[in-house]
C-alpha cells in the first residue's frame, strides 16, 4: 500500500513556489491569480490555479514582503511553476475544456 501524502509532503515539495509568492501582496496576487485562472485559454489549468491558491492562503499574512504584484511577476510565477513542477499536472490536465466565449463577471470586496 503507498504512503499518504499530507499537506506538509505538498508544501515541502513547493518550497521554491512559496518563496516567490512571499515577496508580494497578497492582494495584488490574490487577484492576478484569479484573473489569470478566469481567462478560457486557461482553463485547462485548473489543477495549477487551485495549488497556487492553497499555497497562497496556507501563508501567515505576517510572511509577505508586501511588494506589488505586477502581470510580468504572474508570468514568472507561473512559467516557473511549469518549469518546475509541470510533470505533476499532466494527468489532471489532460481534457478538452469547454469554449467560454462570453465575459465572466468578478466582484471583489463588493465591487
Amino acid at each position: 500500500m503507498g504512503k499518504l501524502h499530507n499537506n506538509s509532503d505538498a508544501r515541502t515539495k513547493f518550497d521554491d513556489v512559496l518563496e516567490k509568492i512571499k515577496r508580494y501582496n497578497f492582494n495584488d496576487t490574490f487577484l492576478w491569480l484569479q484573473v489569470a485562472a478566469s481567462h478560457p485559454s486557461n482553463q485547462k489549468y485548473a489543477g495549477r490555479f487551485d495549488l497556487l491558491n492553497s499555497l497562497l492562503l496556507s501563508i501567515h499574512p505576517a510572511a509577505f514582503a508586501n511588494k506589488t504584484f505586477l502581470k510580468t511577476d504572474c508570468e514568472e510565477l507561473l512559467n516557473s511553476l511549469e518549469e518546475k513542477h509541470g510533470v505533476y499536472f499532466v494527468s489532471i490536465e489532460d481534457f478538452i475544456p469547454f469554449d467560454q466565449l462570453k465575459l465572466i463577471p468578478y466582484f471583489f470586496e463588493g465591487t
